[in-house]
């Protein structure tokens, strides 16, 4: 998920710049749990996922992330 998020974030900062707009960048799972973590702050057990939490709830509440659907 977050490699995802961050070509995401690589293409949406291109497209603002040569288009000179910003678009927003909507985030789309389906693992329920993936979404309770970074809107309901809550927390996982799997250690492997836990900094790729924490890096996309940092990008949400900078607003990089515009929606998580």
């Amino acid at each position: 998920m977050a490699h995802g998020f961050n070509i995401g974030a690589v293409i949406k900062s291109t497209l603002d710049k040569v288009l000179q707009v910003n678009l927003p960048l909507v985030l789309c799972t389906n693992l329920k749990s993936l979404y309770n973590c970074l809107i309901r702050l809550g927390t996982t057990q799997e250690k492997r996922l836990i900094i790729n939490i924490i890096c996309l709830r940092q990008a949400y509440k900078q607003r990089q992330i515009t929606k998580v659907k």
